[in-house]
């Protein structure tokens, strides 16, 4: 997957180098909450990250960091994990932002721009989960037009709309 570039950031794949500021998210308990409900060690961070490159290299797309382009500062991480299902390749969209860059918009920002990235690649289906009482990651779902799609256990899934002008959109 190449670098995207937003207005306000650029979104490019996870490297090994990320070890440290991924676990600076995935060690947070606030920014878990809805995703493990407790940090991750540094153990867990290490597993999560290299299976997040085996994504890039089996697939060509995965998890990323999301860069600000005025301070080049870590905004936090977002993604397309790759599903392989009966329909094809699908993908499944993920973010987290660090505390301190929620709320402005960023998490649509970027959520955005991997949904018209994925549509450009022909995946099957772009979707994202969510806990039931996660409210901000609901409001960003909704933003970017995804529909509620049922659930997958206890969380809510919604699946973002199909490009305009393909056969399958009404």
């Amino acid at each position: 997957m190449e670098e995207l570039k937003t207005a306000r950031m650029t979104i490019r794949p996870l490297q090994r180098s990320d070890l440290r500021e991924l676990h600076r998210l995935y060690g947070d308990e606030e920014v878990m909450t809805y995703i493990t409900g407790r940090p991750r060690t540094p153990r867990e961070t290490a597993r999560r990250l290299r299976k997040d490159l085996r994504h890039h290299r089996d697939h060509g797309f995965g998890l990323c960091l999301m860069l600000d382009h005025a301070e080049d500062r870590v905004l936090g991480r977002v993604g397309l994990e790759p599903r392989v299902t009966d329909l094809g390749t699908e993908g499944e969209l993920a973010w987290m932002l660090h505390r301190e860059y929620r709320g402005v918009g960023y998490a649509t920002e970027a959520a955005g721009a991997l949904i018209e990235w994925g549509r450009a690649r022909g995946l099957a289906r772009i979707y994202a989960e969510t806990d039931p009482e996660n409210a901000a990651s609901i409001r960003v779902m909704s933003r970017l037009g995804m529909q509620p799609a049922g659930r997958n256990g206890r969380d809510l899934v919604f699946v973002a709309p199909v490009a305009e002008g393909t056969e399958d959109s009404a």
